[in-house]
């Protein structure tokens, strides 16, 4: 099984048990090296009638991810979900201190 299969597999696995949170995906190289979790438990006087719907599918939303990691070097993603669904996905990307080596000057 090839890596990206293998975080394919998680990440669906991951989406699919989380009603509300987090996921955030750290990437270093290209690759993502680490996979966190945080998951928010709504008190029953504030839960939503969306944290009891079935999971949706989340292949498409998995491959979509896994596409835009294509783009990223270092940094991190973090997806929010909210009642079962991703809502929102942030991308923190980091440049190293030898991509900036030639641009007025030495460095930073």
């Amino acid at each position: 099984m090839r890596p990206e299969e293998g975080l394919q597999e998680l990440l669906q696995q991951v989406l699919q048990q989380l009603s509300f949170g987090s996921v955030i995906l750290t990437l270093q190289d290209g690759r993502v090296l680490q996979v966190e979790k945080r998951e928010v438990f709504r008190l029953p006087y504030a839960a939503s009638k969306s944290a009891a719907a079935a999971s949706p599918d989340t292949e498409p939303v998995v491959k979509r991810i896994l596409a835009a990691l294509g783009t990223l070097a270092y940094g991190r993603m973090e997806l929010k979900v909210q009642g079962g669904k991703v809502t929102q996905v942030e991308t923190t990307a980091k440049l190293r201190g030898s991509d900036w080596q030639g641009m007025d000057g030495d460095g930073i």
